[in-house]
């Protein structure tokens, strides 16, 4: 990214038009210079009127509901047309849905909701909570990467990969892909699907599925540090203990690959330190989305096929 990314032969253009989503990952910078924090076309999206297009045709209305309205003003519209086969409906039973409280509660947000729905709930996405632990390095013998992942995540991860291989999700007909946001994770997360003999699924990072879209999409977040669970941590302190999960750019990204299907995984207890996170687990745990992985989707009814 320079300075100069726009404005190189405008001068004699009566009309440009800049086409792009300020909200979601910019162009990489690797200088220092403040300059280049903000690049043109965001420049150009604060100071003058730019036309949202509002009309969305990849997500289900449910998975793109809280990105349109944390992000986008709530002001996208939906044009979804599933195409047959009839998307998979994750199920998210009573006995493992969680509540979410928010920071001001000092008290742990893994209780029982008050309330919870008289059958299993049927959902496009849902939040799967799991405690484990991050770690920094390399999970593989002989990778030169040192960047973040989390065991106990990834073998999650392969669960549901599984589970969702085993309910008629075809690889041969359907797109599915897990995303996360570091390196180490995507390679960990392959060699765990190599191990279990499964068939072979994309893995990529956030910044590789810009621009992308597949049918299912699994995401894990990674994060979980057990010293913000013990001690709490101001919101001024996030960037610290979760690095570029506080840009919202990268959680949008993350949020708005799926067409059909939208599982997270992560640790709700560290993720909830970032406002954004907050807003999201409160939205699952709103419509008892927010499940635990101590028995989902082992140990209970994992989905349904949406029907016509």
């Amino acid at each position: 990214s320079t300075s100069a990314e726009g404005p190189c032969g405008w001068d004699r253009k009566r009309h440009v038009v800049l086409v792009g989503d300020h909200r979601q990952l910019g162009p990489v910078v690797i200088t220092n210079n403040a300059i280049l924090e903000t690049s043109m076309f965001e420049r150009l999206a604060f100071q003058h009127r730019p036309q949202l297009l509002r009309i969305q045709y990849r997500m289900h209305p449910l998975i793109r509901q809280f990105p349109s309205d944390h992000f986008y003003d709530g002001r996208l519209e939906d044009e979804y047309r599933p195409q047959r086969p009839k998307p998979l409906q994750f199920i998210a039973p009573q006995s493992c849905c969680l509540a979410y409280e928010t920071q001001s509660v000092p008290a742990s947000p893994m209780t029982p909701p008050a309330s919870v729905p008289a059958t299993s709930t049927a959902t496009p996405t849902l939040f799967c909570h799991i405690s484990g632990c991050e770690e920094r390095g390399s999970a593989l013998e002989g990778t030169a990467v040192r960047s973040l992942f989390n065991r106990t995540e990834a073998e999650k991860v392969v669960v549901i990969v599984q589970a969702m291989l085993q309910h008629g999700i075809s690889l041969e007909t359907q797109s599915l892909a897990v995303i996360t946001p570091y390196k180490e994770q995507v390679e960990l997360i392959k060699a765990m699907l190599q191990s279990a003999a499964l068939p072979e699924a994309e893995v990529g990072t956030i910044f590789s599925m810009q621009g992308s879209e597949r049918d299912y999409v699994v995401c894990s977040w990674v994060r979980s540090r057990q010293t913000i669970k013990a001690e709490g941590s101001e919101e001024a302190d996030s960037a610290r203990l979760l690095g570029f999960l506080t840009n919202d750019r990268h959680v949008n990204v993350a949020l708005t690959r799926a067409r059909h299907g939208l599982v997270c995984v992560g640790d709700i207890q560290t993720l909830r330190h970032t406002a954004t996170f907050s807003a999201l687990l409160q939205y699952y745990s709103q419509r008892h989305w927010l499940v635990t992985a101590e028995k989902w989707p082992t140990e209970t009814p994992f989905a349904v096929w949406d029907r016509p």
